[in-house]
């Protein structure tokens, strides 16, 4: 209910109050909005009813709110509101909802705004997937995970294809992640339409969320049938929320459910949407799913046939997809077209299109399975943010006399190259049409390059020949570890050369030895073709690198961790442990013995 100049909103409030006693109960509300810094910004109080024995009553209130704080990417401000339940004069429950204040609108000429101003959506698809811990994501490291997304100036997240943890909704409302929820089941029978509004009901308090979708590429999507079960669907949310717009993800035309989405979500065609946007110039549009570029992090030149990898420079896409550069360039010039979602932020398990076994994970992410990044972060960067950046690939370590395709990813207007300090020529650059390259023969040492905006030099960066491995060397998300049994670090490592360079070809096996009161959950290397364990303590470096997934045990005290590997130098990190109240769960039996199975005979008659 925000007003043109954004000085007025109204919190609307709807209460279920249950009386779990077997009397009649006549209950009242207090709801009270506390900002961020802890302060009541307005409150009302809320008649409420007598309620039978077992049942329940709902009622609706509002809080005006003068001069509010808006919620936005750059300033995620969040507000809390405060119900109290009284029985007879006595407070006898206390409930507290975080919410946001903010101001969403998409218009069919020129895109998504957020309170008034023009925003692009530069998002990502997630499956919810990391190595060694599956889809089992600790908390923790989906703040980490989020963050290394938000390096390359993505502002937000489509939950492909299935409701999100309120965890990570919690985060995205926190950092400042907009949010394209998705529904995991099509269809209105009982189960469909319980599904669909238990996720409404649980998430709509949510700022970051700004679109429901109700499917992802669903065979009915284009036909009338499918109209009418998107309207059936559809009229589950709106009863439940009307604060927010609806979409969908279709890849075929947008006739049939497409045309009864407020947003219609488009899948790759990019090449389609102009025509789309002609036929159907009142609807506006997103991109749902983009790109499908495939790659693997170190790898520069593709082999489909033995090794099954793909090279870095932006080139290797499926059949259906597009290149960041091809995608973003249609994003750039036409207002209309709401953003993009890429397929995907990370890795995951499955899908190792093009490829089958024995490739055991995709290679559609922007970064690994470990959240290392491949060359793909930085063309993203390139496309997604301003601040001037620079990045060459490949990695400078090759043999003599070899001649090495070198590529500059910048945002800039020109980039220079070097190679031990002798300039290799100056080229314009646009990141969408002109990526600067050469051909360089190798020579040991160093090959940089600078960036230049409007002739002069605003941003550097090289890469070395690295000798070989030498030492381990640890990076952590944080030193501190909360001792409730679930707060997970992640310790990222790289194996460098006696000069600090990570070596690019090292695969050394590195090993993990937790003292005190934690344990390796998981660890992964990126690697999109290993079979190693997930869960032993030790893996091969893959390219340079390795992860592992720390975390502490109920009322741990101290906790270290030993990263060694045979002749290199080691690391030792202590975690500073947190003491927190222990969760409360369900003590579960360690081992139960299940004896008695009784089996079927086996026969050579197919069951009916």
């Amino acid at each position: 209910n925000a007003g043109p100049d954004f000085s007025h909103a109204s919190v609307q409030i709807e209460t279920t109050v249950q009386n779990m006693g077997v009397q009649p109960q006549t209950y009242t509300l207090k709801h009270t909005l506390i900002d961020a810094e802890g302060k009541a910004a307005g409150s009302c109080e809320a008649d409420g009813a007598m309620v039978a024995g077992k049942d329940s009553h709902k009622s609706k209130a509002s809080i005006p709110v003068e001069n509010p704080h808006l919620w936005s990417c750059d300033d995620p401000y969040l507000y809390k509101v405060v119900t109290e339940v009284f029985v007879d004069g006595a407070l006898t429950d206390t409930y507290e909802t975080t919410t946001g204040i903010r101001h969403i609108r998409f218009d069919n000429d020129h895109g998504f705004f957020l309170n008034g101003e023009p925003v692009k959506l530069k998002g990502v698809n997630i499956h919810q997937d990391h190595a060694g811990v599956g889809s089992g994501i600790p908390d923790g490291l989906q703040e980490w995970r989020l963050l290394q997304l938000k390096k390359f100036g993505c502002n937000a997240y489509r939950s492909s294809h299935n409701p999100m943890t309120p965890a990570l909704l919690d985060i995205c409302d926190r950092l400042g992640i907009l949010v394209i929820e998705e529904n995991r089941l099509t269809g209105i029978n009982k189960e469909h339409t319980e599904l669909l509004g238990r996720m409404i009901k649980r998430d709509r308090n949510h700022p970051s969320i700004i679109l429901w979708s109700l499917f992802n590429e669903e065979p009915l999507q284009n036909t009338e049938e499918g109209a009418r079960i998107y309207r059936r669907m559809r009229a589950v949310v709106e009863h439940l929320d009307d604060s927010r717009l609806i979409t969908g993800a279709i890849n075929g035309s947008m006739e049939g459910a497409g045309m009864e989405m407020d947003v219609t979500g488009i899948n790759y065609a990019i090449k389609h949407v102009e025509a789309m946007h002609a036929k159907h110039p009142e609807q506006p549009m997103i991109g749902a799913e983009n790109n499908s570029a495939v790659t693997t992090r170190g790898c520069y030149k593709s082999d489909r046939e033995k090794e099954q990898v793909l090279a870095n420079y932006d080139e290797e896409v499926v059949p259906w997809g597009q290149s960041i550069r091809e995608t973003w360039d249609f994003a750039r010039k036409h207002d209309y077209f709401a953003g993009i979602f890429i397929w995907t932020g990370f890795d995951y398990r499955g899908e190792p299109t093009p490829f089958k076994w024995p490739s055991v994970s995709s290679q559609f992410g922007i970064m690994d399975t470990c959240g290392f990044p491949k060359d793909s972060f930085y063309f993203n960067k390139a496309c997604f943010t301003d601040k001037p950046m620079v990045h060459l690939l490949p990695h400078w370590n090759w043999k003599k006399g070899e001649t090495v395709r070198v590529m500059a990813v910048s945002n800039c207007d020109e980039v220079e190259l070097f190679l031990n300090g002798k300039s290799l020529g100056r080229k314009s650059n646009d990141i969408c049409n002109d990526n600067p390259e050469w051909q360089v023969e190798f020579a040991r040492g160093r090959i940089s390059a600078k960036a230049y905006r409007n002739g002069k030099c605003v941003a550097k960066t090289e890469q070395r020949t690295a000798g070989k491995p030498y030492a381990i060397v640890t990076e952590t998300n944080t030193l501190d570890i909360k001792n409730d049994g679930q707060d997970t670090v992640v310790i990222n490592v790289a194996i460098k050369d006696k000069r600090g360079v990570v070596v690019p070809t090292a695969n050394n096996l590195v090993h993990f030895d937790v003292i005190g009161d934690g344990f390796v959950r998981g660890v992964g290397n990126g690697d999109p073709n290993s079979h190693e364990s997930d869960i032993l303590p030790e893996r091969r470096a893959y390219c340079g690198l390795c992860q592992a997934l720390v975390t502490s045990k109920t009322g741990a005290e101290s906790i270290s961790v030993r990263v060694w590997g045979e002749g290199l130098e080691e690391s030792v990190i202590t975690l500073n442990v947190v003491k927190v109240a222990a969760p409360v769960c369900p003590v579960v039996a360690t081992n139960y013995t299940l004896t008695g199975f009784t089996m079927s005979e086996v026969t050579e008659e197919r069951p009916n």
